[in-house]
């Protein structure tokens, strides 16, 4: 390489010496001189390298080397090392480093203890888990005998802030079953086929336990329809992913599984993942009712011990219409902080004077918190059930 450089170098340096010294006739000679005093420059500076001289030519091609390793990302460094039979230590140390953290990840368990009666609402949904999993699950010589397995995949579906991952949670706790709540971070890599390992690990330590539930939040995300733009990659994890779930029917299996996905955008999910034997069961969770959001407003100050009448609760729910789950808690919590900063000022100034929860201090926090139900969240469901 150095002695290509140096040659280069003597041509253009011997031809324009010859055209300065001999006009245009000396171009000719000038480049077949320089060339050659270039090369034997080049080798002589091999030979005498070895020996720490040539200090400047050395920084040049070590510039040029550190600036040639800097124009690859790291990824395709990793991809060359092995192609050519060497490894590449950082990408390596990278790697194990994700790996070691996927591996913490999945091998914790949760054991929630939220139970189904502490849901406030969604009595459809809870009506749902029992008939298809809590009951399969307490009598299971009763379903056996109808040929009806514990376990399975269960799509939740709704617009956002409705409450799925929690009521998941309240579900786990119920069953007490232990319960492993993952995103798509938590599975996807940047390395190829790394992600189906994870996967394969995370089914892997849930079969561990006499009962578990493996919660997934935004699963579109994770399994986007394959007819349409889908890169190789994602086809070989959505690929992966249906073949955990078809070991779901395994019958000398003592361990029950079962998957929750939870998605606002059922109309983007391959429509394998919908077929039977995969998600056998599909609840919608949507928006609470005036008894679902009262109940929220209600549990929420009774926790807290804070006090308040059943007219303001009721006032409440009823100007909350259209608001999702978290729209509502957040009313409460926002009325929550405006006491508290009347209470702060009524100290500041000396006075004792009375807090307390008015229609008229709700009014004043639904003025600056509105829903964040979009419209077009709804369309989409509706539009994907029908």
């Amino acid at each position: 390489m150095k002695q290509i450089v140096t040659s280069a170098f003597g041509i253009c340096l011997g031809a324009v010496t010859g055209v300065i010294l001999f006009e245009l006739s000396g171009f000719i000679v000038g480049a077949i001189l320089g060339g050659v005093i270039g090369f034997c420059i080049g080798s002589g500076y091999l030979e005498s390298s070895d020996n720490g001289e040539h200090d400047v030519f050395n920084n040049l091609f070590s510039s040029f080397d550190n600036a040639q390793k800097k124009s690859f990302p790291k990824k395709m460094v990793k991809d060359n090392k092995k192609n050519t039979g060497t490894s590449s230590k950082s990408a390596e140390d990278d790697e194990d480093n994700e790996d070691n953290n996927k591996k913490n990840i999945f091998a914790t368990v949760q054991r929630p203890s939220e139970r189904l009666s502490d849901v406030a609402g969604m009595e459809y949904v809870k009506e749902q888990f029992y008939e298809m999993v809590i009951m399969p699950l307490r009598e299971p010589e009763l379903y056996e005998k109808y040929g009806i397995q514990a376990g399975g995949g269960i799509l939740l579906y709704g617009p956002p802030g409705t409450g799925k991952t929690y009521i998941v949670r309240a579900l786990a706790g119920e069953l007490g079953a232990a319960f492993y709540s993952v995103k798509s971070s938590d599975i996807i890599s940047q390395w190829v086929g790394e992600s189906e390992k994870n996967l394969k690990k995370l089914f892997e330590e849930a079969r561990k336990n006499k009962l578990s539930v493996i919660f997934m939040d935004e699963i579109d995300s994770l399994a986007q329809d394959r007819s349409k733009n889908v890169r190789n990659y994602e086809t070989q994890f959505i690929n992966a992913l249906l073949a955990e779930l078809d070991g779901f029917a395994a019958k000398d299996s003592e361990n029950s599984l079962l998957f929750i996905g939870a998605t606002n955008r059922p109309d983007t999910i391959d429509g394998a993942l919908l077929r039977p034997g995969r998600f056998d069961v599909k609840i919608k969770v949507g928006l609470p009712d005036f008894a679902a959001r009262r109940k929220i407003v209600e549990l929420f100050f009774t926790k807290r011990k804070i006090i308040i009448t059943n007219e303001i609760i009721d006032y409440i729910a009823q100007k909350t219409e259209n608001y999702n789950c978290a729209d509502v808690d957040n009313v409460a919590e926002q009325m929550i902080k405006a006491l508290l900063k009347k209470e702060i000022a009524a100290k500041i100034n000396h006075k004792s004077a009375k807090v307390a929860i008015t229609s008229e201090l709700v009014n004043q926090v639904l003025s600056m918190t509105k829903s964040s139900v979009l419209k077009r969240d709804l369309s989409v469901i509706e539009k994907w059930e029908n």
